[in-house]
């Protein structure tokens, strides 16, 4: 696979936060990552919140359109965790992790300049630009 020079576009998951679920549930808690977009070419920033479980989808559709994605090197896409998934220490390893994979992503032109992963520029700035509404 080619492997550009440098990506353009980058991310890193850099803090989570914790929620309280509105569904009724008691102790219904969920983590919202916070993620940081940056765009290397002209040194632009954003930052959105994203559910693991939106990840996951993304990670899944990424799986559909390049069939290869298995073959790239690429760090793992975390597991998801049914307990204990709100512990500090499990969602600090897995901002890391999934640092690491979207670092690895960053890495191969054909992920890049997927359909999957243009969505996801474009859907992380519409959404960072909402969440900072005045």
């Amino acid at each position: 696979m080619v492997k550009p020079k440098q990506p353009r576009i980058s991310f890193s998951v850099i803090n989570y936060s914790l929620c309280e679920s509105d569904d009724g549930k008691k102790d219904s808690k969920f983590a919202e990552y916070v993620i940081k977009g940056v765009d290397e070419k002209t040194s632009e920033s954003w930052e959105f919140t994203s559910r693991y479980s939106m990840l996951r989808e993304f990670y899944v559709s990424l799986k559909t359109e390049i069939p290869t994605l298995k073959e790239l090197h690429l760090p793992k896409f975390p597991t998801k965790k049914w307990f204990s998934n709100t512990d500090s220490s499990f969602l600090k390893r897995r901002c890391l992790k999934l640092s690491a994979f979207f670092q690895g992503l960053s890495s191969y032109e054909i992920i890049m300049n997927s359909k999957t992963m243009q969505e996801f520029i474009s859907e992380s700035r519409d959404a960072a630009d909402e969440e900072f509404v005045l």
